[in-house]
């Protein structure tokens, strides 16, 4: 479990060489609760700690358990952190299902199964034959969440640690990095440089890069999907 995330933005704010500071509710520096910094409001950061979260989530997601506690062929109140199903466990035939193969000659019910799953269209999951009223259980691929509250922590791996840092950092330039490219299309003096130059637009895709750099180190995650 990663540190808490005012720790968190304190890091990434440091790494942009900007000096961490509380803020009160009023927005005035000073004995408050809500870390930031002055180039880089707290509202910005998180915003860019979501996006990391995001980022990180699709290889190195966290495991959802959904319980289907109703008899049914269809159902559509997905838990709101679902990114993908890997597989359905029918309680009432005590084996996992497979998921419906959308090819010529092949039937939504083959031996030795007596059920399977699709979930299409997308927001619903539709059962070849009727859940009993013991329902089944469903494993999905689901977002990692953004804490509530600054002293709460961070629910992912330690591992993932950096990948979020150097994500947040990149995302955080990329607002300043907009705003040179507005100034730089009125450059008309030679010594200024081509109106495209934007060393911080560099410097967002060189924390972009050390961004792939760090997961590429992470162990690939196994999607155990029963087909």
């Amino acid at each position: 479990m990663i540190t808490n995330l005012r720790t968190v933005k304190e890091r990434i704010l440091r790494l942009l060489n900007e000096e961490p500071i509380l803020i009160n509710d009023s927005g005035d520096s000073g004995g408050g609760l809500i870390t930031g910094g002055i180039t880089y409001t707290a509202e910005y950061v998180i915003d860019a700690i979501r996006a990391a979260l995001d980022a990180v989530s699709s290889r190195v997601w966290k495991t959802g358990v959904w319980d289907i506690e109703e008899a049914g062929s269809e159902f559509d109140e997905f838990p709101e952190d679902l990114m993908e199903i890997m597989s359905v466990y029918d309680n009432e035939l005590g084996h996992y299902i497979p998921k419906q193969q959308m090819m010529p000659g092949r039937s939504t019910l083959e031996p030795p199964y007596e059920n399977s799953w699709i979930d299409i269209p997308s927001g619903i999951i539709s059962f070849a034959a009727d859940l009993s009223d013991k329902g089944a259980k469903v494993y999905y691929m689901a977002a990692w969440p953004m804490p509530d509250d600054e002293e709460e922590c961070l629910e992912l791996p330690d591992i993932t640690l950096n990948a979020i840092l150097f994500f947040a950092c990149s995302y955080c330039l990329l607002q300043q990095a907009s705003g040179i490219s507005t100034i730089r299309q009125y450059n008309t003096r030679i010594d200024s440089g081509k109106p495209t130059d934007n060393p911080t637009n560099e410097m967002a895709n060189y924390f972009l890069r050390r961004f792939d750099i760090e997961m590429a180190r992470i162990p690939l995650k196994v999607r155990e999907q029963m087909q």
